[in-house]
């Protein structure tokens, strides 16, 4: 029976390969966890756009304003979850997390005059793709990129408007 087992894992992960190695479009997620046993445990999840697939999704996944946008927001969120961690910790007080945040506001704000200059450098994911299509966004993207931010600056205003306050410390 294990040997059986051995054998599908074996033929599961050829395919696997293989379907990498013939589609240019594809995400991979890893995870690593230690067990009640304490042995290390790898989990590899792995997405492809295979051209063959019936799926309403594939109509996204090969759109290339899509995949832009999608990409865009993976760097952002990515940016958020940094910020979250840097206001997490038993040596994290009120006032650095304040301060923080602020800073974060200050940095999206920078984003914006950024974008709307044409430069996204900052969102390395979606440069990175840019680069690797050589391609060039399109001002429809950059408008939605750029509303994006705006909304995002806002909503930090909505919730902690005394980031917009001069620092009358620093003056």
């Amino acid at each position: 029976m294990a040997r059986r087992i051995e054998e599908m894992v074996c033929d599961v992960s050829q395919q696997v390969i293989e379907k990498i190695k013939q589609d240019k479009r594809f995400a991979l997620q890893l995870d690593e966890s230690t067990d009640i046993s304490n042995q290390a445990q790898l989990l590899m999840y792995v997405c492809c756009c295979d051209e063959d697939m019936k799926s309403d999704l594939k109509v996204h996944f090969l759109d290339e304003e899509w995949v832009f946008q999608l990409s865009y927001l993976a760097d952002v969120f990515s940016k958020i979850k940094e910020l979250n961690l840097q206001g997490q910790g038993f040596d994290v007080n009120i006032f650095q997390a304040h301060d923080k945040v602020k800073g974060f506001y200050k940095k999206v704000l920078f984003w914006i005059t950024q974008v709307e200059k044409g430069d996204i450098a900052t969102f390395e994911s979606l440069s990175n793709l840019i680069i690797e299509n050589e391609v060039v966004l399109t001002g429809r993207v950059m408008i939605i990129i750029s509303n994006h931010l705006t909304i995002l600056a806002n909503t930090f205003l909505k919730y902690i408007p005394e980031i917009a306050l001069k620092d009358l410390t620093n003056t």
